[in-house]
C-alpha cells in the first residue's frame, strides 16, 4: 500500500531514513551525519505543508519512501524536486519504487501552477535512472564529482519531467 505519510509515520519514517543513508552511501547526497531529513523537527514542517510531501510503501510495515517539494520562490514555483526515495533491499523488484514515484507525481500534478519535476541521481544508482527514463525524465546534464565519498568522485545526472498543461 503506497499513503501519504502523516505525524503518526514519523518515527517509522526517521527509522527507513537512517537505513537508507547508511546502507547507500553512494547513493544518496546526505551523510548519516549532515542528514536533514532525520531531523524530527524538519520533518514535522515537511509533513504539514500543502507544498511537500512523503510517501511511504507499507507492507505491512514502512519498507519505501519517496520525498516531493515545491520549490519556493517567486519564480521558481513552477518547480518541484523528488528526493529520498529508497526502498528497503528486500522489498525491490515488485513494482514500489515506481508506485513511490507516480504518487509523487500525482502530487506534483496536484499543485497549481507546477510545470516541472526535477530529480538529481548518482551514476551508481542505474536501476532508478532507468525508472526516471521509463516514466518520461529526461537528462539535462551530468555534474562531474557532484559528490564525494571518501575518496571516491561521484557524479549526478539531473533530470526533468515537463508535467502536462492541464
Amino acid at each position: 500500500m503506497i499513503r501519504q505519510l502523516a505525524l503518526p509515520d514519523l518515527e517509522d519514517y526517521l527509522r527507513l531514513r537512517r537505513e537508507a543513508v547508511a546502507q547507500e552511501p553512494l547513493v544518496f547526497g546526505s551523510s548519516p551525519a549532515d542528514d536533514r531529513a532525520q531531523s524530527a523537527s524538519v520533518l514535522s514542517k515537511v509533513l504539514a505543508s500543502p507544498d511537500e510531501a512523503i510517501f511511504g510503501a507499507f507492507a505491512p510495515d514502512l519498507v519505501g519512501a519517496a520525498g516531493i517539494y515545491r520549490e519556493s520562490g517567486e519564480k521558481s514555483r513552477h518547480k518541484v524536486n523528488i528526493w529520498g526515495v529508497y526502498v528497503s533491499p528486500a522489498y525491490r523488484g515488485r513494482g514500489l519504487g515506481r508506485a513511490l514515484v507516480e504518487a509523487a507525481l500525482r502530487f506534483a500534478r496536484s499543485l497549481e501552477g507546477a510545470r516541472q519535476v526535477q530529480v538529481c541521481v548518482t551514476e551508481h544508482a542505474k536501476e532508478a535512472r532507468a525508472l526516471y527514463q521509463r516514466l518520461g525524465f529526461l537528462t539535462w546534464g551530468i555534474e562531474p564529482d557532484a559528490l564525494r565519498v571518501g575518496d571516491m568522485s561521484i557524479a549526478e545526472h539531473h533530470m526533468i519531467l515537463v508535467l502536462t498543461q492541464r
